[in-house]
């Protein structure tokens, strides 16, 4: 993924003319007040459904990450075949679960919310939260340039947060069980995905003990929790253990 985001304009551009060429993706044009949406005809009756909920959720998330910078329009390439989607990103073999990402502060080649795949997958809303998601991580980018999976709890938390993807703790055997994997452990390939279920609720416990502005410095501070929180990194995880089994873990919730 780091190898991607590192992709520069030009190749960008050369992406969408494979994308044209291969699956339509990026034939008819969109702009919101914050997106560029490149998409096929297929997407003619929902383009500007997609449209409203991403400016209306972009917008709170502008005020509350605060972006010193506006961001400008976000160009968003939305495609319909997963294979080929994987191949242009040069996803590894390994991430089994990638359907899209960002490339650059302002670009994001991302499967359709109604593309067979995403639809026989997800919801419409969690097929359009998936888009908001990349666009958390465009301005997170704008925010500090090396947060990048830097680490991977910040980048995939403070995204699945703001994009509302809510996961299901309660059933999770490792959270159940107090098989939470450390800090150092969630950079591992294998454990990627956890950084999507923990970090999500590392975000909120923060938000809610520390206060919305320790989110920020932690995004700035590349999740320095020791410098922002005040406390070493051994004894954030009981407290926000405490936290989670007492609003989400409960038997009768």
């Amino acid at each position: 993924m780091r190898k991607s985001v590192l992709l520069s304009l030009v190749i960008v551009i050369a992406i969408s003319s494979i994308a044209q060429k291969k699956d339509s993706s990026a034939s008819l044009k969109y702009q919101s007040e914050y997106f560029e949406l490149f998409y096929s005809a297929t997407d003619t009756a929902h383009i500007v459904q997609m449209a409203v909920f991403l400016d209306s959720n972009f917008k709170r998330v502008l005020l509350d990450l605060k972006p010193v910078r506006n961001p400008g329009s976000i160009k968003v390439f939305l495609y319909y075949d997963i294979s080929l989607l994987r191949k242009v990103m040069e996803l590894p073999k390994e991430n089994t679960w990638g359907v899209g990402g960002v490339v650059s502060a302002d670009t994001i080649l991302i499967m359709s919310p109604y593309s067979r795949y995403i639809k026989g997958n997800y919801s419409d809303v969690a097929g359009r939260s998936i888009i908001l998601h990349e666009a958390v991580h465009c301005i997170c980018m704008l925010i500090n340039p090396s947060i990048v999976n830097n680490p991977n709890w910040v980048w995939e938390g403070i995204a699945g947060f703001e994009a509302n993807q809510l996961p299901d703790l309660k059933n999770k055997d490792y959270i159940l069980h107090h098989q939470i994997p450390s800090f150092e452990e969630l950079k591992k390939i294998s454990n990627y995905t956890k950084n999507y279920e923990l970090g999500y609720s590392y975000v909120e416990y923060v938000k809610y003990k520390w206060g919305p502005d320790a989110v920020i410095q932690l995004l700035l501070r590349n999740g320095d929790i020791k410098r922002i929180l005040g406390i070493p990194e051994k004894e954030f995880l009981p407290g926000w253990y405490s936290y989670i089994s007492e609003k989400y873990l409960k038997p009768d919730m």
